[in-house]
């Protein structure tokens, strides 16, 4: 079953005027514009689905030219490296050129032992070769079969690029786009909030289904609970507003039975960023298999937005150890594969 991901586009009002050609306030400009009554307030925003991956990967190689190449510049700035064999590579685009993700086999200078390592190198517009990172993944004869691509996005139309571990060895994941994309929208969902609150009677309704408005007396008991208690969390009103997202965009009939371990962040422009997961049922089938969910909930003073939402599968045949799938916020968490959610990896350097 897919995740299930969205992107909340604004649409632009028009600009009225009267007859007496002044511009109309905003407010009635707004009104007109949705054809909606000053206290029942719609926000402008449309429910489309987005494809990250689509813009991001380019293609992908297979020992061919460019990859022998690239291979001999990462071994010629290494110099304790001998190569044996050029491997798959993969392309991206990037913010200072082109970005290649790519494996190559090498034995360190007087031994025989053949190992496999991992590069990130950047192709400028004037296609000069810098080589940002390096990792040793190790014996090639130890590698499992399928690679781990360890959530880059660059990589993500193909699976035979092994990865090292993000913790030791941070990589650009491509996952840059993913997060200007959830601050723009944060952006205009705050704007449209702080302009609407100026209203008298504001209660604003959303199209997408995974955006919550927090009302200004919600909002102050919220704060306060959370100074009184700030360890005790209640996230149903978050697995709530995930299922809706997934079961508007799925079609299904999940409900909500049971909270599982959370973990969040702190995201600067965009707000906390929770990952949890809990169970689920689908009423359209009573005696189906309890469900286990991932979500992500962006939590601002202001609303919720839940940007993403994925069943698991059934939770008896969840496995024990925890898939981070390259997250950097989280250590308990299982988490699907692929894309669609925040890892921290979006704030690695470029170098």
């Amino acid at each position: 079953m897919e995740g299930s991901t969205a992107v909340a586009r604004v649409l632009t009002p028009r600009k009225l005027r009267t007859k007496r050609g002044h511009q109309n306030s905003r407010v009635t400009t707004y009104c007109r514009t949705l054809r909606l009554g000053k206290k029942d307030f719609g926000c402008p925003y449309n429910l489309r689905p987005s494809n990250y991956s689509g813009d991001i990967c380019l293609r992908s190689g297979d020992g061919d030219g460019d990859s022998k190449r690239y291979a001999e510049e990462v071994v010629r700035k290494n110099p304790d490296l001998e190569l044996v064999e050029a491997g798959p590579l993969a392309l991206g685009h990037g913010v200072k050129g082109r970005i290649v993700h790519m494996n190559f086999k090498a034995k360190r200078k007087e031994k025989s032992v053949v190992e496999t390592y991992f590069a990130e190198l950047t192709i400028t517009n004037r296609d000069a070769v810098v080589v940002n990172r390096v990792a040793n993944l190790g014996s090639t004869d130890s590698l499992p079969e399928i690679a781990d691509t360890d959530a880059c996005l660059y990589c993500c139309s193909h699976n035979n690029i092994h990865h090292p571990d993000s913790y030791l060895h941070p990589f650009r994941c491509g996952r840059e786009r993913h997060l200007a994309t959830l601050t723009y929208q944060v952006k205009q969902l705050h704007d449209f909030i702080t302009k609407g609150e100026q209203l008298v009677g504001f209660n604003p309704r959303f199209s997408h289904p995974g955006v919550k408005y927090i009302s200004k007396h919600s909002r102050w008991k919220k704060q306060l609970s959370e100074i009184l208690e700030p360890e005790d969390r209640d996230l149903t009103e978050h697995a709530n507003l995930a299922l809706s997202l997934f079961n508007g965009l799925e079609g299904k009939n999940f409900v909500l039975v049971k909270i599982g371990d959370y973990e969040e962040l702190r995201f600067t422009r965009l707000g906390t960023v929770i990952h949890f997961n809990f169970e689920a049922v689908n009423q359209d089938y009573p005696g189906d298999l309890v469900q286990t969910f991932f979500a992500e909930v962006i939590c601002t003073t202001e609303f919720l937005f839940a940007d993403f939402c994925k069943c698991l599968g059934p939770s008896v045949l969840l496995p024990g150890e925890v898939a981070l799938h390259g997250c950097l916020i989280c250590s308990l968490i299982h988490h699907p594969p692929g894309l669609g959610y925040l890892t921290g990896q979006e704030y690695v350097e470029d170098s």
